[in-house]
């Protein structure tokens, strides 16, 4: 069980890289930040592919796409700067060489759980119940899946 199984119904890829990130983050904090940066990045570019309302710019990095003043809009503050961190986060993670430790990947899951919640309530068919909440007290002590 994960904490976005919710996404899984409607968005099963990116529910695959959430799972990763969710079944990573006490046993490999590095891999957990970076599958969370990742699953960000491809919730973004599937908004961006399957909304009207959006249209890619020049430029298409994904803090590009995050920035983009409608999409932007869209998130809301809140959301916005929680994409931004776990971004951040996940960028960190695979170009510093300083040490990520469990309450890094903790903290990059819970928002990415928020970034998602927002994502599968804009978007989806299937919407996560209102109370649905990360508790970090679930995540799995040991790897439990393979990552491809």
């Amino acid at each position: 069980m994960s904490a976005f199984d919710f996404l899984s119904a409607d968005f099963s890829s990116i529910y695959e890289e959430a799972d990763k990130a969710f079944n990573a983050a006490i046993p490999d904090p590095r891999t957990s930040c970076f599958y969370s940066r990742r699953t960000v990045e491809q919730a973004v570019r599937w908004a961006f592919k399957a909304d009207s309302t959006l249209a890619l710019g020049y430029n298409d990095t994904l803090s590009d796409l995050i920035n983009d003043p409608t999409f932007k809009a869209l998130m809301g503050t809140k959301v916005f700067h929680i994409a931004k961190e776990v971004v951040r986060q996940g960028n960190q993670a695979v170009h510093e060489d300083q040490r990520v430790t469990q309450r890094d990947s903790i903290t990059a899951l819970s928002g990415l759980f928020q970034f998602c919640f927002w994502f599968a309530r804009t978007y989806g068919s299937t919407k996560p119940a209102d109370d649905l909440k990360f508790d970090p007290r679930f995540l799995p002590r040991r790897r439990c899946c393979r990552f491809s």
